[in-house]
Parts: C-alpha cells; structure tokens; sequence
C-alpha cells in the first residue's frame, strides 16, 4: 500500500524518524528497499532528512546503500549534511566487512545541525490516515 507520491508507510515513517514505527514496520515484513514514483528507498529519504539512528537501523536491516533513485542519486547524494555522508560511508565499511553497523544516536550532528531540517521527533507514531 502506498499514497498518491509511492511512499508506503516505512518511507512515511523514515521520513519523520520514527526508528520504533520503522523497526515495527519491518519486523511485519515491510521491504526496506521499497521505492516511491521518484525511485528513492527508505535510505534515500533517511540520509536526506539527516536522521543517524534511521540510516544506522535501515541499513542493519539490510538497505542497499548505492541504490539509485530515477535521477541516478545515491543515498550518499541526497545526503542532508557532510557527517550524515560520513555515516554512511561508516555503514557501508562496517556491513562489508561484516561488522556492527556504527550506532550514531544523536539530537545533532557533530558539528551542531540538527538531524531534521524541519521536523522534530515528537512522538513514535504515524498516523497513515493522513496520508492514504
């Protein structure tokens, strides 16, 4: 199921870093490298909106770090900020050498910016009516 732009509830989620609606959507099977109408996955929007914890969960969930959407942008492209690339970067590294995905459970980056340019986490859930 998905809303008028493609996006199914764990892009939805993803979007507003909603890592226990996430987490909940993919213990029920939601697919982690679903796409919207723009071809970007979960991971896309993740790294653009700047939310760690999300980009850290997805990919230790199994997202395809160098999907591209129809624009031919990675993940890494659509990334909100330089440490939000670092992290990925990070990710990619520790899944290819079969290591722990780093855990970056932060209000902010390093250098102060916020993890969302616009929107603060205020609660764990998604109401999908909204959108559907």
């Amino acid at each position: 199921m998905s809303n008028d732009e493609g996006k199914t509830a764990l892009i939805l989620a993803t979007e507003r870093g909603l890592n226990g609606v996430v987490q909940s959507l993919l213990d029920k099977g939601a697919d982690v490298n679903s796409v919207d109408s723009t071809g970007s996955a979960p991971l896309h929007h993740a790294a653009a909106w700047g939310y760690f914890d999300t980009i850290t969960l997805l990919m230790d969930n199994g997202a395809q770090y160098n999907v591209k959407n129809k624009r031919g942008w990675t993940p890494f492209d659509w990334a909100y900020s330089v440490e939000i690339r670092d992290h990925l970067q990070e990710c990619a590294t520790a899944l290819t050498e079969k290591k722990p995905v780093p855990v970056r459970n932060i209000a902010k980056s390093p250098s102060g910016i916020p993890k969302s340019p616009s929107f603060t986490q205020q609660s764990n859930k998604l109401d999908l009516r909204t959108f559907f």
